[in-house]
C-alpha cells in the first residue's frame, strides 16, 4: 500500500514573505516539470491568472493582491512535509487538501466500492450521515462517493486498475481518497505537520474516516510501504508518456506517408 499528500492548494497575501517562498518553490518545480516534458500553459479561476505545468501551477490575483499556488499527484508526495509546514503558517489560506491510500489486495475484489455504500447507508439509518453514491461501472470499475461535491469533506472510492485504463502497476488496487476543503484542510496539515513520519500521519487521517463504517483500510498504520517492484514514475518514464502521448499521433501520421526512418532522422537531429 502507499499513502501521500495527493492535491495542495492554497493562496497567501501578495508582497509577502511567504508569497515569494512559494513563487520560488513553484517555479522550481515548473523547471522539474518542463525538463519531464510537460507544456505550460496558462490557466485562470475564479479571478486568478497563471500557468500551469503538469502538476504544478501558480496564478494571481491583482485586485485582491493574492498569489495562489497548486500541487498535485507525484509533486505533492514529493514535497509533502513542506506543503503541510507552509499550509499551517498565518495568513495562509487553504483551499483544499486531498490524501489517498492505494491498498493492493492479494486478490481482485470487485465489490469493495458497492459492499463500503452499503455500510454507509446501514449507519445513516437514524442520524444525520454525509450523503453516500455509489456508480456501478458496468465492468468499467465502481465508485462511491461520501459526502456532496460542494461540501468540505468528500469521500472517494474506486478500482484504481480500472480507473487506469489496466495498468499492471494498479493490478488488484483499490484507491481511497478524502478532499478536505476550507477548515478541514487546514486542520489536516496541522496534524501532518505535527508528526514526524508524513505517511504514518496520513494513514492515521484516512483510517479514522473509515472507522464510522466499520471499514478499516489500512491494517496497520505503521507498516506503510508500496508493493515490491513499485515505485513512481522517473522523469525518464514521464518523458516517455509525454512522447507517446503528444507527439504519438503526429508521428504515426507522418511516419504513414514518410517512414519510420524519417521519423527516426528527424528526432536524431543533425
Amino acid at each position: 500500500m502507499e499513502v501521500g499528500l495527493d492535491w495542495w492548494q492554497a493562496s497567501v497575501p501578495g508582497g509577502t514573505i511567504t508569497a515569494e517562498e512559494i513563487e520560488h518553490f513553484a517555479n522550481e518545480l515548473r523547471a522539474q516539470e518542463e525538463q519531464a516534458g510537460f507544456i505550460a500553459k496558462s490557466l485562470s479561476v475564479h479571478g486568478y491568472f497563471g500557468w500551469s505545468v503538469g502538476a504544478v501551477a501558480l496564478l494571481r490575483h491583482d485586485q485582491k493582491n493574492r498569489v495562489m499556488l497548486k500541487v498535485s499527484s507525484d509533486l505533492c508526495y514529493a514535497h509533502q512535509m513542506y506543503l503541510a509546514s507552509i499550509g499551517v503558517e498565518q495568513g495562509v489560506s487553504v483551499t483544499r487538501v486531498d490524501v489517498q491510500a492505494t491498498v493492493w489486495y492479494t486478490m481482485y475484489i470487485p465489490g469493495v466500492a458497492e459492499e463500503l455504500a452499503n455500510r454507509v447507508e446501514a449507519v445513516r439509518q437514524g442520524r444525520q450521515q454525509p450523503r453516500v453514491t455509489w456508480i456501478n461501472g458496468k465492468g468499467a470499475g465502481d465508485t462511491t462517493y461520501i459526502g456532496a461535491p460542494a461540501s468540505d469533506k468528500r469521500i472517494r472510492i474506486y478500482d484504481k486498475y480500472k480507473e487506469s485504463g489496466g495498468d499492471d502497476d494498479y493490478r488488484w488496487a483499490w484507491r481511497y481518497e478524502v478532499q478536505y476543503r476550507s477548515t478541514y484542510a487546514k486542520e489536516v496539515l496541522k496534524r501532518i505537520a505535527d508528526k514526524l513520519e508524513v505517511d504514518e500521519a496520513i494513514a492515521g487521517i484516512i483510517n479514522s474516516e473509515f472507522a464510522p463504517y466499520g471499514h478499516m483500510v489500512i491494517p496497520d498504520a505503521k507498516v506503510v510501504q508500496k508493493p515490491a517492484g513499485m515505485r513512481r514514475d522517473s522523469d525518464i518514464n514521464r518523458r516517455m508518456a509525454w512522447l507517446k502521448n503528444q507527439v504519438g499521433p503526429a508521428a504515426r501520421e507522418v511516419a504513414y506517408q514518410y517512414g519510420w526512418d524519417t521519423i527516426l532522422e528527424l528526432l536524431k537531429g543533425d
